[in-house]
């Protein structure tokens, strides 16, 4: 292959090089720029989900405050309930205690009873008229007199005192069982709308725990939603990462493709050098001996040296000929490398 083919090659080869040199890094870059694109929009979602789960943990907290509210309303009302049942045991109690009352003073009405039903008996036995002067004035003795005096007014006062600790009796027991009665029916109310209250707060607490349980499961979800994307945004980060060490290696190589691109110019240029030098040599050499052979017949006789002087004229234009088609290779060789090393330059 000839020394200008070689050059031709040579800068088509490095021509073609760093053209691709330069594609590769400008589409690697564009990728890079398309995947940081989506390493955006994913961050953007990672902070509304961040977003999610902070407004879940503050709605929890009140939650959690809102059941410990109504715990603490519930432990209270379970005391007032216990507090009640006591007292309706001690009321019940009381209740007993009056019914044991009732009875003795029914038992004593009975008996006052039987004592007047026995003196209205005898009220009938003596006609129905009984003459309280009579008895008096029947006494014998002043003595009999004050005693019968005594026993009359004794009875007609005992007849009194019956009836009216009977009246009395009977009110009494009346208002302590309505009494006892009013307030067994009032604890019974309360205890009653106790009950009702806690079954309300414990349908509030079971409520307030159910929705608690949802935005604890919304939060799960955020939280590995979450953990998705930053398991994507990291393989992006990677994937980024990935290419910028590919560039960083195709450069490396280019370079040193490059470098020994460089190599090989300055070898053909060396060459090229001395291929020039060798071929200003020979044609120099080639003037010589025209020269030589053109004097000798200038110097045999007078009649040869217009014909010796005719062949120098002849021997002129070749060797001018062969110095013309060595020297434009020469130029057009180190015109080729020129250009070869002006793109190199320029890249």
């Amino acid at each position: 292959m000839s020394l200008k083919k070689k050059l031709i090659v040579l800068n088509t080869t490095i021509m073609l090089g760093l053209g691709s040199a330069f594609a590769l890094p400008s589409v690697k870059a564009e990728s890079i720029s398309d995947i940081q694109s989506q390493r955006t929009g994913i961050q953007s979602d990672i902070s509304e989900a961040e977003q999610v789960i902070k407004e879940l943990k503050k709605e929890q907290s009140k939650m959690i405050s809102q059941i410990a509210q109504i715990e603490n309303a519930m432990k209270a009302n379970d005391e007032k309930i216990k507090e009640t049942k006591q007292e309706i045991k001690d009321t019940e109690k009381a209740i007993e205690s009056l019914k044991k009352e009732i009875k003795a003073l029914e038992d004593r009405i009975a008996k006052r009873e039987e004592v007047l039903k026995e003196r209205a008996v005898s009220f009938q036995e003596s006609g129905g008229d009984v003459d309280y002067l009579e008895v008096v004035l029947g006494s014998k003795s002043f003595g009999e007199f004050v005693n019968r005096v005594g026993a009359v007014a004794t009875i007609v006062e005992a007849d009194q005192q019956i009836l009216s600790e009977q009246e009395a009796d009977k009110a009494d027991l009346e208002k302590k069982q309505a009494s006892v009665e009013k307030k067994l029916q009032n604890l019974k109310d309360m205890e009653l709308e106790l009950k009702g209250m806690q079954s309300q707060i414990e349908d509030q607490k079971e409520e307030m725990v159910e929705m608690k349980a949802k935005s604890e499961k919304k939060e799960s979800e955020a939280e590995a939603l979450k953990q998705a994307l930053e398991n994507k945004d990291a393989g992006l980060e990677a994937q980024i990462a990935s290419i910028r060490e590919n560039i960083k290696k195709e450069e490396e190589r280019k370079a040193a493709e490059k470098a020994d691109l460089d190599r090989a110019a300055q070898e053909v240029n060396s060459s090229s050098d001395e291929s020039s030098k060798g071929e200003s040599s020979s044609s120099s050499t080639s003037n010589a001996g025209s020269s030589s052979s053109s004097k000798e017949p200038a110097s045999s006789s007078d009649s040869s040296k217009s014909s010796s002087a005719d062949k120098p004229a002849a021997s002129k234009p070749a060797a001018s000929k062969t110095e013309n088609v060595s020297k434009p290779s020469s130029a057009n060789t180190g015109s080729a490398i020129t250009a070869g090393y002006k793109y190199i330059g320029n890249s």
